[in-house]
């Protein structure tokens, strides 16, 4: 359920798009530098927003350098860290570790299994270094994994859930700028939920997986349905982003919510209708 805060790439200048891809390096090199190679499979897209809006919001100070690494060992890419990089590398393997067990617990996939084990240790070493928070991330997907179980058709209430999860990653601090990080995080976080349920409606129904979408009327109406949907809710999730101060990297953070987000749901678009034409 991660991957979906993208950008479009098309419409990003070449130094902007360069600085995203260093600081998605940063947060893969945060990932290698806290939790060892294995953890760098996890990195994501959802997790970069959140470290592009965390280092324009307080400011941070950034180091910048060019790495060789495995996916490209030819040329040197340009890293960018700072202070919360960290941070959100702990956020993108505690997630990491729990959507590998919900796989294990749900579906039987051996692979996964082995990846959360592997990370055992250090997932322990997160919940120790934020106690209240990942208790109730844990106590969260605990209810989401129940509401999936009882076979819930609101899929507002699933959706609800895991906006309240990213809005517990996204309040990073106490401060003037909480309460509006956490709505951002919620709406965001709902967005991502319903997109995801759209994106594998038909996968789900041909194995017979669980999804909320199922019980919708009128199936014919279902994309404009979901559409209208996402639409409310990147809304949302905007009017919360704009009550914010940034500078440095607004037009990557621009480019993303008014624009990227909306990639996966017009790729699915364009393939349902080459599908239909062939």
């Amino acid at each position: 359920m991660f991957g979906y805060v993208l950008i479009n790439k098309a419409e990003l200048k070449c130094r902007e798009f360069e600085e995203y891809g260093g600081i998605y390096c940063g947060l893969c090199m945060a990932l290698k530098e806290s939790h060892g190679n294995i953890s760098r499979f996890c990195v994501n897209y959802d997790l970069t927003f959140l470290s592009i809006l965390l280092a324009d919001l307080y400011d941070e100070k950034v180091q910048i350098y060019k790495k060789r690494c495995i996916v490209h060992p030819f040329h040197k890419k340009p890293v960018i860290k700072h202070g919360f990089q960290e941070y959100c590398a702990d956020m993108t393997l505690l997630l990491s570790y729990y959507k590998c067990m919900d796989d294990w617990n749900d579906e039987r996939k051996l692979t996964r299994y082995i990846y959360a084990a592997l990370q055992k240790r250090r997932v322990k070493k997160i919940i120790a270094k934020y106690p209240d928070k990942c208790r109730e991330i844990k106590k969260l997907l605990s209810t989401l994994s129940e509401e999936e179980k009882k076979n819930c058709d609101n899929i507002d209430k699933g959706a609800s859930v895991f906006g309240c999860i990213l809005s517990e990653i996204f309040a990073v601090k106490n401060d003037n700028f909480t309460n509006i990080l956490k709505n951002l995080g919620f709406y965001l976080g709902k967005y991502i939920y319903v997109l995801d349920t759209y994106l594998d409606y038909e996968d789900d129904m041909k194995h017979g997986r669980y999804n909320p979408l199922f019980n919708q009327e009128n199936d014919d109406n279902l994309k404009e349905k979901v559409k209208k949907m996402l639409t409310e809710l990147i809304s949302m999730a905007v009017v919360n982003y704009e009550l914010l101060p940034l500078c440095e990297y607004a037009p990557i953070l621009n480019n993303i919510l008014y624009s990227g987000v909306w990639t996966r749901f017009y790729e699915k678009d364009k393939k349902n209708n080459k599908t239909s034409n062939s």
